[in-house]
């Protein structure tokens, strides 16, 4: 039930989220007037999700990648779990 906020990444780097890359279980947290900008991989929770676990997330900044995958909650979910989670940034 954490909420983080004022997270401002402005770069051209790969795996830019609160968690860049991860492979571990991510629960109840938020990102909230929060700016993350990078190449690619870029998401609010997580830039790259590799076989982990995100549950009761969300994300209410903004982010922005020049290349996909970019997404809210996770850049790139790869053999990972994705549950219970929303994007509103």
């Amino acid at each position: 039930g954490h909420t983080v906020s004022g997270i401002y990444i402005n770069g051209d780097s790969i795996y830019q989220g609160l968690f860049g890359l991860s492979n571990v279980t991510i629960k109840n947290v938020g990102v909230i007037n929060s700016y993350i900008k990078g190449y690619f991989n870029i998401g609010g929770i997580v830039g790259l999700n590799y076989g982990g676990t995100v549950t009761n997330c969300y994300n209410e900044g903004t982010i922005t990648g020049t290349s996909d995958p970019v997404g809210g909650v996770a850049g790139e979910n790869n053999i990972g779990t994705i549950s219970n989670c929303y994007n509103t940034g």
